[in-house]
């Protein structure tokens, strides 16, 4: 019989239980001490969460003030520009409106939790430019929000917009109508002091040399006078129906377009003070005859001259010595009043363009032509009682024109209906009122968009129209965001 193995005895009975029980207890330690090791680990990833919370909404606050900066900016400038707004504050009122609701509009789409609080500045540039900075504001909820020094953390940005003159190079030139029917009273009340008046004519009437005194159809004198006496004495009026006009205080269309275009420039010379070279301005008109008035110049005081003496075109004298039809030779041709060339003034304005393109150099400008019609194209007709015919067929000339790659807006001085008038029944009438074929259509089917055809019914519309136009214009060239 072998003796007992203590040691085997000792393992079994004593060590191993005791060595069990301390295995029992430190495993408790244990998970204490993981539980404690895990709460900084915890506390990182709930940081590293924040931190991207903070990173996203920093992101999404960015670009929504980029929106709003830039149009706040296009909306105050172009109050500025119409002339809607005429003070900083007006423009910076604007700015805080369209800013304010652009991010209201905007915050969800963003993926922001809520509307951020919006701070908007509004810095002039020029009286027609200026600088407007938004700044947007929000708490976003963070995981430990209110806990550790991270929480309510509130994330702050900003974003100016500008409008900035000397980025872009333009062009802007103007194809006037300035045929005699545009020497009809500038509202209905003009018109009905013209025909009331010594003259008694209220549609194409203007004859300053008064080529018809020859014919004795009208005299030179101003008043008018009799002419004769007793039972042969007739009523002759007026020839030069623009001198009475103005000796009356009648503004006809032909002043009210003169204002606009004076107005428009001195608008891009406000606009353009920084930096006048990259702004260029010439002046068409037509008529019988087509006349540059001023070469595409960056002299932008020569163009406002040359904008305040367009007027009506002087009737053409009869083709013969004795300027009387009544005498041979007669060329009818040569004369009758004045003609309106529509299609050939397109057609020279197309021949003579120059220099068109995107806007980076002065041999690349953006270009824009504002083509001013009553929207009848008056030709000579060698039969017919006036040995003149009216028609629309300039439309061609306005596709070629817009294929040189120019934003062509057409404005639209329609013919006030003169129901009974002879001239305006026989010429006109067949052409008025929309559809194909009209001269509405005709003028519309011209511009380069919709919205690029403005048709303006009497004077102070010429005004609003020529308006609208340099607010499309300014606003189309020369926004650019910075930061």
């Amino acid at each position: 019989m072998r003796p007992p193995d203590f040691s085997s005895l000792y393992l079994s009975r004593f060590l191993v239980p005791a060595l069990t029980k301390w295995w029992m207890c430190r495993r408790g330690s244990v998970m204490v001490v993981a539980a404690l090791s895990a709460l900084p680990v915890m506390l990182g990833v709930a940081a590293a969460v924040d931190l991207r919370t903070v990173v996203n909404t920093r992101s999404k606050l960015q670009s929504l003030a980029d929106a709003a900066s830039l149009q706040a900016a296009k909306q105050a400038n172009n109050s500025l520009a119409s002339g809607s707004s005429t003070t900083t504050d007006a423009a910076l009122a604007v700015a805080r409106t369209t800013a304010q609701s652009m991010v209201t509009a905007n915050a969800q789409i963003s993926g922001l939790s809520s509307v951020p609080s919006v701070t908007v500045s509004y810095t002039p540039q020029t009286s027609y430019s200026g600088s407007v900075t938004v700044a947007l504001s929000q708490t976003p909820q963070l995981f430990f929000s209110g806990l550790l020094p991270a929480g309510n953390k509130t994330v702050s940005v900003q974003s100016t917009a500008t409008m900035a003159q000397g980025n872009s190079y333009i062009q802007v030139l103007f194809l006037v109508d300035i045929s005699n029917s545009m020497g009809i009273g500038g509202t209905p009340s003009d018109i009905q002091q013209l025909e009331n008046g010594p003259g008694q004519c209220a549609f194409a009437c203007h004859d300053p040399h008064g080529y018809d005194a020859i014919s004795n159809n009208c005299v030179l004198s101003s008043s008018g006078q009799w002419q004769g006496s007793g039972w042969y004495s007739v009523w002759r009026p007026p020839c030069d129906m623009r001198t009475v006009a103005k000796a009356s205080g009648i503004s006809l269309k032909i002043d009210y377009v003169s204002q606009s275009l004076q107005a428009f420039v001195s608008q891009l010379v406000q606009y353009a003070q920084d930096d006048r070279n990259h702004i260029t301005v010439g002046i068409d008109t037509f008529g019988t005859v087509f006349s540059r008035v001023v070469l595409p110049t960056t002299d932008l005081s020569q163009a406002t001259s040359a904008a305040a003496n367009v007027d009506i075109e002087d009737a053409t004298p009869f083709a013969n010595q004795y300027n009387n039809p009544n005498r041979s030779p007669s060329d009818w041709a040569d004369y009758n009043g004045g003609y309106t060339k529509t299609q050939a003034a397109l057609q020279q304005v197309a021949t003579d363009l120059q220099n068109v393109g995107d806007g980076s150099s002065s041999s690349s400008m953006k270009t824009y032509i504002i083509f001013i019609s009553d929207g009848a194209e008056e030709l000579y007709s060698a039969s017919g009682k006036w040995h003149t015919a009216v028609d629309v067929n300039y439309g061609a000339a306005c596709t070629a024109l817009k294929n040189k790659g120019v934003r062509l807006f057409s404005v639209l001085v329609p013919y006030y209906p003169i129901p009974g008038n002879t001239l305006y029944d026989a010429l006109v009438a067949p052409f008025d009122g929309t559809g194909e074929g009209s001269m509405q259509y005709t003028m519309q089917t011209c511009a380069s968009a919709s919205t690029d055809f403005i048709q303006a019914d009497d004077g102070p519309a010429i005004k609003q129209a020529l308006s609208s136009v340099f607010d499309t214009i300014i606003a189309d060239s020369a926004l650019h965001l910075t930061h």
